[in-house]
């Protein structure tokens, strides 16, 4: 099945023709990065930005007849089944906003070989990569670039990934990023008029590939810790970046003479903030996958017994474990009434409200245990361990709980309770998620 779809992307790849194409006036290039997997804002707090929704929305207000759409690579968070399944989603959205191609970025590479060539052949959005190869064969697992048509201008895209980038997952290897390009330029400068690069690397890496391949018109980044608001030239290519969770949506606009040649560009990074309203049909999307994450919620089993069943053997004999909020109460009444009076303690409902509360990239701060062997599964079978409690911040407290009920002691060797800290309140009352958190402020309303 692989060598039939590498193959195939081969034959698409090569088609193209010799004679060199009037530009058009000027070619705009809407570029985005670095998603990892945050398909639309998570609503924790106001004045959030990104999202599939309001890019779609932009790229409609700004128009242009000769436009591209490239995704420079890490759409997906990672490798774990929910963000596989997300990442479909994600993909859907762009194929409908009409993405000319992605490029395997780290994240994408972290998927393996089978997962990135089933994912590739599942979406009308060409997957595109110079370096990312099979580790075997070292031949290329997705498309090594593709040349889009704008009129008769033939544009070419490709991509690389950076050495250093995040580990690839199994079957994959990353080749050096210019001894790949080298080996492709002689057929890419036949085949197309103008030829992007898509690079998931740093600032420092595209001035490198910028200065040594005169060949590349336009590189775009993706791994950068700040924007270029205008574009830079460096040799002969002109370089811009954008990155930051999709929260920004990069525009390029290039100006061509009479000969093809540059004639001037502009460029504009354009945040997604609450002006621009939610795209229906990037909503149709994320409707659909919260849809299918209910769908794939674990199990129907409500009964404690069916619980022990799944877990058990998945923790050493003798483990600690969680036990929930209730369990506390029977010793801690007044600790417990504080919680039950604090917005912790309905952690849960204001997933519920947006309807994310299959989404354990969200759950994760607003239950207890996630992927714990232990911890919250779903809402069907560990109802008790849904909101914020206890052991968020204290740890287990089945040990403990054992060995006060046994001696009248608080504290032992083994049965102590974690003591919370602010770094442990930090994991998600993060800057982007809580940015009015002030933990002095905050520890006053739940004291105890």
């Amino acid at each position: 099945m692989i060598r039939r779809f590498i193959a195939l992307f081969v034959a698409m790849a090569v088609v193209g023709c010799s004679r060199k194409a009037r530009p058009p006036e000027a070619l705009v290039i809407y570029f985005s990065s670095d998603m990892r997997g945050n398909i639309e804002p998570c609503g924790c707090t106001e004045r959030q930005y990104g999202g599939l929704p309001r890019r779609a929305t932009a790229i409609r207000r700004r128009g242009s007849s000769a436009r591209l759409l490239i995704e420079v690579g890490n759409a997906t968070r990672g490798a774990r089944e929910w963000d596989k399944l997300k990442f479909r989603y994600i993909l859907m959205g762009l194929e409908k906003m009409g993405y000319a191609a992605l490029n395997v970025g780290g994240r994408e590479a972290e998927l393996g070989r089978d997962d990135l060539v089933r994912m590739a052949a599942e979406t009308k959005v060409p997957f595109v990569s110079a370096n990312v190869v099979d580790a075997e064969t070292r031949r290329p697992v997705v498309r090594p670039y593709v040349v889009r048509a704008v009129g008769g201008f033939r544009v070419g895209i490709t991509g690389i990934l950076s050495k250093d980038a995040e580990r690839p997952g199994p079957g994959l290897a990353v080749l050096d990023p210019e001894m790949a390009l080298l080996r492709l330029l002689p057929e890419l400068k036949e085949r197309c008029d103008f030829l992007i690069l898509a690079a998931c690397t740093d600032l420092e890496g595209m001035g490198r590939l910028a200065a040594k391949l005169y060949e590349v018109d336009v590189i775009l980044g993706g791994r950068v810790r700040e924007p270029t608001r205008q574009p830079v030239v460096v040799n002969q290519s002109i370089l811009a970046a954008v990155a930051d969770k999709g929260k920004m949506l990069g525009r390029l606009e290039i100006h061509f003479d009479e000969k093809g040649g540059v004639a001037g560009r502009s460029g504009e990074i354009i945040e997604l903030g609450e002006e621009y309203a939610d795209d229906p049909q990037m909503e149709s999307v994320i409707a659909r996958m919260k849809e299918e994450q209910k769908a794939k919620e674990l199990g129907d089993a409500t009964t404690h017994e069916a619980l022990e069943l799944i877990v058990a053997g998945k923790q050493a004999p003798g483990a600690d474990r969680y036990v929930s909020a209730e369990d506390c109460r029977e010793c801690h009444m007044k600790a417990y009434q504080v919680w039950e009076g604090s917005a912790h303690a309905h952690a849960f409902a204001t997933l519920t409200a947006k309807k994310y509360e299959f989404d354990r990239d969200c759950l994760v701060c607003h239950v207890v245990g996630l992927g714990a062997p232990d911890g919250y599964r779903s809402k069907k079978l560990t109802p008790h361990l849904a909101n914020v409690q206890c052991e968020n911040c204290h740890g287990r407290g089945k040990k403990h709980g054992e060995h006060y009920r046994r001696t009248k002691k608080k504290e032992a060797e083994g049965a102590a309770l974690r003591a919370p800290t602010r770094a442990r309140c930090f994991r998600c009352h993060e800057k982007e998620r809580s940015p009015n958190f002030a933990y002095d402020a905050y520890w006053r309303k739940i004291e105890h």
